[in-house]
């Protein structure tokens, strides 16, 4: 993810509630690049269908992103061992 569409996460974010808690919470449970990527384009669709964003649901997103990533990881890491 670029500098700048990192930028453009922080202030869709902050556009859904002005509150620096919120933003770095969701950034940070969501847990990195390719979660973002997923948590802007989430916003984004959502804007371009016309739907109410809560603080809630952007929450709650950042939590699944956060357990799919530690799935996947794991996944990834017992893929390595069995090869080995």
């Amino acid at each position: 993810m670029s500098d700048q569409e990192k930028r453009e996460l922080v202030k869709e974010l902050k556009s859904i509630r002005d509150d620096k808690d919120f933003v770095c919470g969701a950034m940070s449970n969501a847990g990195g690049d390719k979660a973002w990527e997923v948590m802007l384009d989430f916003i984004k669709m959502a804007r371009r269908r016309g739907d109410e964003l809560s603080s809630d649901t952007i929450l709650l997103l950042s939590l699944d992103l956060a357990e799919e990533f530690k799935q996947s990881k794991s996944a990834s890491t017992i893929r390595k061992i069995a090869v080995l």
